[in-house]
């Protein structure tokens, strides 16, 4: 009995050593058939920054500079490295820089000079604002956006009041360089003229508009977009806004409704009209729809002018916007909206919802009236 007893034991150990060795077995192959993880090495290079508040058009000297290391695979373009620091010594800063501020390319200029300022291909022109009061309170400065807004002499309505540019760069104030206070904060002055970086197209119409009315600039918010900057008015639309009698006739002619690349004429508000305000010709004028999209079915069109005149808009109405006679007064000298229909539409019409403000006309939405 003992004798198996013994066996048994033996067997039981020997069965277990065999376990435990094949486990043991497993796990180091497991072990050497895992890839090994290399810690990643990352390539760092030195670039420039500021080692102090540097303000704009300071002179670079040693003191002001120092570097940093940066990833090598994240730099960005145009960034100044530690290499070419002593390249910086005597250059001027373009724009204020902050402490720890990596320097670019696009930050530093030769000189002070109003000339280093203008991209290629640009001018640089001054107008006065004749009205210093409404110049944004003194509060423009340099590299700010800003809109250009022409009135022509003798409109005391305003009613002609037009975006002249739009989105326009200002290069300088007062007809000198921008300068800061020792701490860095803008020192603001009361704005009499402002100098904006055009292009010689933009010169002309600023040349044109000059000396014929008032011309003031109104500042854009930062978070403007290129896709909300309206085009900017036409000489032919400027020629309208100064002179309506001089104006040829809307009636376009055949080689008139050609022109633009929807091949229609349609007749559009030349300045922008309030609701309830009646409809006249020095109001109203032509313009060749040059949208990406099909020409809008309903649109009135210059044929249309003598059953339009007269009539009272049911709402505002945009200079350049098309117009549609169920945004006009059913007869002439009466708002009185037309009856809606169980979806609150005028009847016998349907609003369709297309976005089709365009570049013609600088929108991003537009309801259209189209009839069942």
């Amino acid at each position: 009995m003992n004798r198996i007893n013994l066996v048994s034991v033996r067997a039981i150990v020997t069965l277990g050593l065999a376990l435990l060795f094949g486990i043991s077995t497993a796990v180091l192959i497991r072990s050497a058939m895992t890839p090994k993880i290399e810690e990643a090495k990352v390539t760092v290079v030195e670039v420039v920054v500021a080692a102090q508040k540097i303000a704009i058009w300071q002179t670079f000297t040693k003191e002001m500079l120092t570097t940093q290391p940066t990833p090598k695979n994240s730099l960005p373009e145009g960034v100044i490295l530690a290499a070419e620091m002593e390249t910086l010594i005597g250059k001027k800063a373009k724009v204020n820089l902050e402490e720890g501020e990596q320097l670019y390319t696009t930050k530093v200029g030769d000189s002070s000079s109003l000339a280093s300022e203008i991209s290629a291909g640009k001018l640089a022109f001054s107008i006065g604002t004749q009205d210093p009061s409404s110049s944004n309170a003194g509060f423009l400065q340099h590299e700010d956006r800003v809109n250009v807004i022409f009135t022509p002499s003798g409109n005391k309505s305003g009613s002609s009041t037009v975006t002249l540019l739009s989105n326009m760069r200002i290069i300088a104030i007062n007809n000198k360089d921008p300068r800061q206070s020792p701490d860095g904060d803008a020192s603001f002055e009361q704005v009499q003229s402002v100098t904006l970086e055009v292009t010689e197209e933009q010169s002309k119409k600023l040349s044109y508009c000059k000396n014929l009315g008032t011309l003031n600039v109104a500042l854009l918010s930062d978070a403007k977009t290129s896709a909300e900057v309206p085009p900017d008015v036409t000489m032919e639309e400027l020629e309208h806004i100064l002179d309506p009698a001089a104006k040829t006739s809307l009636s376009p002619t055949p080689s008139d409704a050609s022109q633009g690349s929807g091949g229609v004429m349609l007749l559009v508000p030349s300045k922008n009209v309030a609701a309830g305000e009646q409809l006249s010709e020095d109001a109203l004028m032509p313009m060749a729809w040059t949208g990406d999209g099909p020409v809008l079915e309903g649109a009135l069109r210059p044929d249309d002018l003598e059953d339009v005149l007269g009539k009272q808009p049911l709402v505002a109405l945009v200079r350049g916007e098309p117009l549609f006679a169920s945004r006009l007064s059913q007869r002439k000298g009466s708002a009185v909206p037309p009856s809606p229909d169980e979806s609150g539409n005028p009847v016998g019409a349907r609003m369709i919802v297309n976005e089709m403000r365009n570049r013609a006309f600088g929108q991003t939405e537009l309801n259209v009236y189209r009839k069942n």
